[in-house]
């Protein structure tokens, strides 16, 4: 099916790529029949309504997609991997598991109301100039090769690894950046680090060749002036 590459609705989404939308763990078959992982359970004795199937939206690389539809809801994977045309996430994009962007050379910024539950990849996102203020991640985040990449939400957090690798426009962390696994820097020359970052990652930094630290902000003194 020929396609403009943007989509409006997310029916005009499978209508175009039917066997994007498939369970969490089914297979698909040589002639394109969804096999679903296991045998689905009725919920209790008596109950007719079979167990929700978690769906997850993948696409093979190099597709040719510009936009997706402004509201999406995805239970499961989104696997946008490769999708170099992609300029623009949808408005409202909420992923229950991983998103993986990987790849997508066009696409600028994420949307505002973005929730992805786990690990997000945006690895050689090329274009990318900045995150969403609210992101907070339960598994990694990868930005190896953003390199347009400027800054970092002030309140990021992410509960597992986050690579910055080769982010050669990033200037500065932000004092409140907490990081639960590695933070990986390497290629970031002359970067500046708080040094409330450093202590809070406790040896778990892989540093570049150079960078600066950043003095800790002193204390605000609530006591009254001489004056007062």
């Amino acid at each position: 099916m020929t396609h403009s590459g943007i989509f409006e609705t997310t029916e005009q989404l499978k209508a175009a790529y039917p066997l994007s939308f498939r369970g969490y763990g089914d297979t698909v078959t040589p002639d394109g029949k969804i096999i679903p992982e296991g045998h689905v359970q009725p919920l209790a004795p008596g109950d007719p309504k079979p167990l929700y199937w978690r769906m997850s939206f993948i696409l093979p690389d190099n597709t040719e997609i510009n936009s997706l539809p402004s509201q999406m809801d995805v239970d499961g994977y989104m696997d946008l991997n490769g999708c170099t045309s992609l300029k623009k996430l949808p408005d409202e994009l909420k992923v229950g598991i991983d998103l993986y962007l990987s790849g997508c050379k066009s696409l600028t910024a994420l949307p505002p109301r973005l929730i992805v539950d786990r690990n997000l990849d945006l690895s050689g996102c090329s274009s990318l100039r900045a995150l969403t203020d609210t992101l907070s991640l339960c598994g990694y985040l990868d930005l190896s090769g953003c390199r347009s990449l400027s800054s970092l939400p002030a309140l990021l957090l992410v509960r597992e690894d986050l690579g910055l690798q080769d982010c050669s426009a990033l200037k500065e962390l932000p004092r409140d950046l907490f990081v639960g696994g590695q933070l990986i820097l390497t290629g970031c020359e002359g970067i500046k680090i708080p040094q409330e970052v450093i202590e809070r990652m406790d040896g778990r930094i892989v540093y570049p060749s150079t960078y600066d630290v950043i003095p800790k902000k002193e204390p605000v003194s609530l006591e009254p002036g001489p004056n007062a």
